[in-house]
């Protein structure tokens, strides 16, 4: 998996496809820049256990239901973090 990225952080707040604001700091990053080190994931489905899939394409949750990598798992009951983040 690549490095995360702007829009992979609770941070982040997009305005629009490539831009949006950092809540920690006063720039104004591109969502698809590398992440800084105050990086905290979002819930999405590249960052879960059940989550299957390869190279950034659309992959399965569970090997059942399709999903996409960035999909945001914030109500998913099934979602466990496959590397839980520092609180």
């Amino acid at each position: 998996m690549k490095a995360p990225c702007h829009q992979d952080c609770r941070h982040y707040i997009p305005i629009d496809v490539f831009h949006g604001l950092c809540r920690v700091k006063p720039d104004e990053p591109i969502s698809d820049a590398e992440a800084c080190e105050r990086f905290f994931p979002v819930k999405k489905c590249k960052y879960c256990t059940s989550y299957q899939g390869s190279d950034g394409e659309m992959g399965t949750c569970g090997g059942k239901i399709p999903a996409y990598p960035d999909m945001i798992a914030k109500t998913c009951e099934d979602f466990l973090w496959e590397v839980p983040p520092d609180e």
